[in-house]
């Protein structure tokens, strides 16, 4: 596997980046964000707190693709019989906005903010849910690197909950996507570094043999290239077709689950400790 620096961008390139991305404050330790790919519109979500305390204290902000603020307790604890301590990872159904919590996965509309259910997997193990991936026939897959589990909720049947893994080869994963083209589901690792798969049948295997640190975030770019982000180091790793791995920014303050805009051209990127949020044009 080849690793290629992409950082030294021609100066005329920067300069435009630059002018196309933001950076807004306020934000209290984001943790993810989640562009809505039919308003363009951003969530994010802020554990404002101990990432794993169960302390009230999270909330949820709504921006709009530019950056700027709706509300930035679109979704708050302590209103409207919302309960959030440390909310993380976020993904979108239908008109129905789920968040991971804790042991638990929250149900909002996207567009009122108003909570319409939570699923509990507290009986299952649940401690720390983190990463959170629509799949294939209503299913969502959720990550707990407590435990080294990732579970699957049935959206389309009740909300019904199981174990989809369990297995410390899983080395904590923080991070899921479900890749169609190949019918199998990413995990993004802190323990290990390792980015991983699995099938249907939950048997796991390596996706990139370089152990890298502290992987925060999976997504595939516009082209289907998979783009992740190392919390630690600070860094921000394109692979393209699986085989070329690219460095397109480091030097970071935690970058932490960011998401791709509508268009696919930006990445919107969390600083879980820099309390910010940023974008920036993405190098094709």
């Amino acid at each position: 596997m080849r690793l290629k620096n992409r950082v030294a961008y021609p100066a005329l390139m920067l300069s435009i980046l630059m002018l196309s991305g933001f950076t807004m404050v306020g934000f209290k330790s984001p943790d993810s964000v989640l562009p809505d790919p039919e308003t363009g519109r951003l969530y994010v979500s802020n554990v404002n707190g101990a990432p794993s305390t169960q302390d009230g204290n999270g909330f949820i902000s709504l921006l709009e693709s530019n950056g700027k603020p709706i509300d930035m307790h679109f979704i708050r604890s302590g209103r409207a019989g919302v309960h959030l301590s440390a909310p993380k990872g976020m993904a979108l159904i239908g008109q129905d906005l789920y968040v991971a919590d804790l042991h638990q996965v929250h149900r909002f509309d996207k567009t009122t903010s108003r909570l319409k259910g939570t699923v509990d997997l507290k009986l299952l193990g649940a401690k720390n849910l983190t990463g959170l991936a629509p799949g294939p026939d209503g299913l969502l897959f959720a990550s707990d690197p407590a435990t080294s589990t990732i579970f699957k909720i049935d959206t389309l049947r009740q909300h019904q909950v199981a174990v989809h893994v369990r297995d410390k080869a899983l080395g904590k994963p923080t991070s899921l996507l479900y890749d169609a083209a190949h019918h199998r589901l990413l995990a993004g690792c802190w323990e290990s570094g390792q980015i991983l798969f699995m099938g249907d049948d939950g048997k796991v295997f390596s996706l990139l043999r370089k152990r890298l640190k502290r992987i925060k975030s999976l997504q595939f770019d516009r082209e289907g290239h998979l783009l992740f982000s190392a919390f630690v180091p600070g860094k921000i790793y394109r692979l393209r077709n699986y085989e070329t791995l690219e460095i397109i920014r480091e030097n970071l303050v935690t970058p932490a689950n960011f998401g791709l805009d509508k268009d696919g051209r930006r990445l919107v990127v969390p600083s879980f400790r820099g309390n910010i949020v940023f974008s920036f044009g993405l190098p094709y």
